[in-house]
């Protein structure tokens, strides 16, 4: 039963993640790949948010399985996008310029360091 439950837990979250990226983009279009850019980089931010805050308080159903499946792998797993992210560099890379290496470099370091400000951010409000 765990295992089912668990698997409702990342289906349910992942149908939010999908909805709310699909409306953060038809309430704030954005041309070209950076909706799906700034969007990797807002998720990597709020699970680090997530995974700070899990590793500050244990009190919260939050920091439980549960709650990183259905938030963390679920929510924000849905929320953001690799595959999408894949083809825009696929893509910008195959017109011939370095557009998309920078692009995907880029991404990568700007989503690493949104996810260290999150969980900074998480783990700082125990002290608070």
């Amino acid at each position: 039963m765990t295992a089912a439950r668990n698997t409702m837990l990342v289906f349910f979250g992942g149908v939010a993640g999908v909805s709310l990226r699909w409306s953060l983009i038809q309430v704030f279009p954005v041309s070209g790949p950076w909706a799906v850019y700034l969007i990797n980089v807002l998720g990597s931010f709020l699970l680090g948010c997530l995974y700070g805050y899990s590793e500050s308080y244990t009190c919260s159903w939050l920091t439980t399985t549960e709650g990183r499946l259905l938030f963390g792998t679920g929510l924000l797993g849905g929320f953001t996008t690799y595959s999408t992210f894949a083809v825009d560099v696929v893509q910008m890379s195959e017109i011939g310029s370095i557009a998309g290496i920078i692009f995907a470099g880029s991404q990568l370091i700007l989503g690493a360091c949104a996810a260290l400000c999150g969980l900074w951010l998480g783990n700082r409000e125990k002290s608070i």
